[in-house]
């Protein structure tokens, strides 16, 4: 039986990058804030996550172009493309990673733009550091594992299609 999709999340592959970490793409304008934000990680992952960092949407969509990513979390306000238009390309592309809105310059209504288009959460940059950066860290984990999940039935659905198929086929 053909294996037709395969996820890699929490699971251990010799030579794949970041062997059964998390995949995170952070996308922010600012090197500080990427920088802040990898440091926390690292400091709250525990070295669970991989985290690939870029300055703009456009690099975003040319790393997603290349890899695979298990959660995408991407600034507001960002020049050239912003996060709300980097996410509808995200959506655009047909290929479902979960997407999280992380900023602290966006109002209610980004907030709710957000959440309209499709965005998984969102979490604001304002307020205590250590809680913000854990709220964080507990949301990829979440959004991970939920697509884990959701993968594994899918490949569980498409199983039973393929042994299905063989079983008319006869």
């Amino acid at each position: 039986m053909e294996t037709i999709y395969e996820y890699n999340i929490g699971k251990s592959n010799e030579g794949e990058k970041g062997r059964g970490k998390i995949q995170v793409l952070h996308v922010d304008d600012e090197a500080v804030m990427l920088d802040l934000t990898w440091e926390f990680l690292k400091r709250e992952g525990q070295e669970e996550f991989e985290i690939t960092s870029v300055l703009s949407a456009e690099e975003a969509l040319a790393k997603l172009a290349t890899e695979r990513f298990d959660v995408i979390i991407s600034d507001f306000r960002m020049p050239m493309m912003d996060g709300l238009e980097f996410l509808e390309e995200v959506r655009n592309k047909g290929e479902y990673v979960p997407f999280v809105l992380f900023s602290g310059m966006a109002g209610p209504e980004v907030v709710t733009e957000a959440l309209e288009r499709d965005a998984d959460r969102y979490i604001s940059k304002a307020g205590n550091p250590a809680i913000t950066f854990t709220e964080l860290a507990q949301a990829i984990r979440e959004l991970a594992k939920e697509e884990e999940k959701e993968k594994a039935g899918m490949e569980m659905r498409w199983e039973r299609e393929e042994q299905f198929l063989q079983v008319i086929a006869r």
